[in-house]
């Protein structure tokens, strides 16, 4: 696997970049529990202001008495989600129209 390291505005420019000439460009940050994916997630919202969209996608594991059933309620990672729930939400994404109130009310 290739390593790359930059910045988040580095990051930022190659997104808009990859997006320019795109209806919508739907880019996932994925790494171990606590390695920075939320701040990343957020210093990326803020850099692309109002061409982004943040979409957290928390929440869609499986409960923690099946975790534990399956030995796995330390590692909350991919093996561990519930893509029942999760699919239709980034399914959503790709097809539809989202109406954003960034009035912030």
């Amino acid at each position: 696997m290739m390593t790359v390291a930059c910045s988040a505005a580095e990051l930022a420019e190659d997104i808009r970049q990859a997006a320019a000439g795109r209806q919508r460009l739907i880019v996932g940050i994925v790494g171990a529990p606590g390695a920075g994916k939320s701040t990343l997630a957020d210093q990326l919202d803020t850099l692309l202001g109002y061409d982004a969209v943040l979409v957290p996608m928390d929440g869609f594991h499986l409960a923690n008495r099946v975790l534990a059933d399956l030995g796995r309620q330390q590692r909350k990672s991919a093996p561990t989600f519930r893509r029942d729930l999760e699919a239709p939400q980034v399914e959503n994404l790709k097809v539809r129209e989202v109406a954003i109130d960034s009035s912030g009310t």
